[in-house]
C-alpha cells in the first residue's frame, strides 16, 4: 500500500511541473486520483467510463510525465537544491558569532532561508 501512495506522491510531483504536457482529461484524471485520492471506480463512475479506460489514462499521463523528467530533471534538481540550501541554513545556524556579527548572520540566513521557501513553493 505504502508503494502506492509514493507513486502517487511522485506522480503529482512530476505533475506539478510537467503537467501543461498532458490533455485535459489526463491533467483532470491524475488530479482526482492523486490530490483527492478518488479510486479508479470513483473517476469512471465521474467521467461514465470504464475503469480499464481512467487505469489506462492514468498510465498514459505517469507515462509522459516520467518521460520528460528523464529528459529535464527539473523535479529532481529542484530536490537537490533544496536539499543543498538546508545545508548551508544549517551551517550559518551553526556559524559561532560574537555580537558584532550576529545581524550579518541573521540576514544570511533569512536570505537563504527565503530561497528554500520559494524553491519548495515554485521549483524550478
Amino acid at each position: 500500500m505504502r508503494d502506492l501512495m509514493e507513486k502517487k506522491v511522485e506522480a503529482a510531483l512530476l505533475n506539478g511541473y510537467y503537467g501543461p504536457l498532458l490533455t485535459e482529461n489526463q491533467s483532470k484524471m491524475l488530479k482526482l486520483y492523486c490530490d483527492e485520492d478518488y479510486s479508479l471506480t470513483e473517476i469512471a463512475q465521474q467521467y461514465a467510463v470504464s475503469r480499464q479506460s481512467v487505469y489506462d489514462t492514468l498510465n498514459r499521463a505517469i507515462l509522459t510525465l516520467s518521460a520528460a523528467e528523464e529528459k529535464l530533471h527539473w523535479a529532481s534538481a529542484s530536490e537537490n537544491r533544496q536539499k543543498e540550501l538546508r545545508k548551508l541554513c544549517e551551517k550559518v545556524e551553526a556559524l559561532p558569532v560574537e555580537t558584532s556579527g550576529r545581524a550579518a548572520k541573521e540576514e544570511i540566513l533569512a536570505e537563504l532561508k527565503k530561497l528554500l521557501s520559494e524553491e519548495e513553493q515554485y521549483g524550478v
